[in-house]
């Protein structure tokens, strides 16, 4: 393969070898879509051993993470003000007119596409294992499996003293190697869930995570009161520094469903049910409007199927899907 080949989308996308810059943006680029597959990430490990690549890369990646101040910026910037007209500008011609709201346009779309990257980017580079628009299963270094949902991420910290997994998004379920004298414990949201002799799953949403037991025991230290134990077929959440809920019964067929293709939803909102197919396709799903009014979703659904899913889910809520260039769904609760 020639690096500066493009007519392949299989190839590594960087530029020319005289161009380590343009190779680092490139690559960053590429961790930040989350799509990057295994044969990718060794061609990546393998560029950036060279001391030049190496260095590039590093500084596009501090590029990169200084727009998350940006963002910051933009959240916390008070809403504008309206303005009084201004007759200069009213008094364009209408071409022109059109040219600016045009390039203004454009000019925003990027920004925001841009500070909207940064957080994705951070969390892909700090991931060891990652996933696109499919579940995936590994073999972690002590022997456990590891089981990862679509669009999720983790990352592994094993050393002499215990074994720690991050959940950096997404859903994740373990089957613990317990030849291993070491703790083994995932850590969410400032929270943690410990294996005792268990094979479990780990869920992490916007604001809480929930932690159901398939097999054995697992104690949840949710970091906002005392730890809580969790037995097969027993699930907890817990809000970011809050106190855990109590332990509440659930099916341990339906634990980690999505492992054989299944998205079981038992009386969800109809916006969460469409955030959670929505990992499983290449094109966005996005919800506008409030779904409190919206009918709850109780229904067993397929992951590879996920137009027919949505389309389940919107006959059922009596939902708006509205088909975007691209293949993106802009979806709407019932009118009133």
């Amino acid at each position: 393969m020639t690096p500066s080949a493009h007519t392949d989308p299989t190839d590594p996308p960087y530029p020319g070898s005289d161009d380590p810059a343009g190779q680092a943006r490139a690559w960053v680029a590429r961790l930040a879509s989350g799509e990057i597959d295994e044969a990718e990430l060794a061609a990546f490990d393998a560029w950036r051993r060279v001391p030049a690549h190496r260095q590039a890369f590093a500084r596009q990646r501090e590029l990169w993470r200084a727009l998350g101040t940006m963002r910051d910026a933009f959240e916390s910037a008070p809403a504008p003000q309206a303005a009084a007209p201004r007759p200069a500008f009213a008094a364009r011609p209408r071409r022109a007119r059109s040219r600016l709201a045009a390039w203004g346009l454009a000019s925003a779309a990027c920004l925001a596409a841009v500070v909207a990257a940064a957080p994705i980017l951070a969390l892909n580079l700090r991931a060891d294992y990652r996933t696109g628009i499919a579940a995936a299963r590994y073999t972690l270094a002590d022997g456990s499996t590891l089981a990862l949902d679509a669009d999720s991420a983790v990352a592994v910290d094993f050393d002499g003293r215990e074994r720690r997994i991050e959940l950096l998004r997404g859903n994740a379920w373990f089957r613990v190697a317990h030849g291993d004298a070491r703790p083994f414990r995932v850590d969410a949201l400032g929270g943690s869930v410990r294996d005792i002799g268990t094979a479990f799953e780990v869920s992490r949403h916007d604001a809480y995570v929930r932690a159901a037991v398939s097999e054995g025991l697992v104690e949840v230290d949710s970091g906002g009161a005392a730890p809580v134990s969790v037995a097969a077929g027993q699930a907890v959440s817990y809000p970011q520094g809050g106190a855990p809920t109590a332990p509440q019964p659930t099916a341990t067929t339906d634990i980690a469903g999505w492992r054989q293709g299944e998205l079981a939803f038992d009386a969800v909102r109809a916006d969460e049910a469409l955030r959670r197919i929505a990992r499983y396709r290449s094109a966005p799903v996005w919800t506008l409007g409030s779904f409190e009014r919206a009918p709850r979703i109780s229904a067993s659904l397929r992951a590879d199927r996920s137009d027919e899913a949505i389309a389940a889910v919107a006959q059922r809520a009596n939902l708006r899907v509205q088909r975007l260039p691209g293949g993106a769904l802009l979806v709407r609760p019932p009118a009133d």
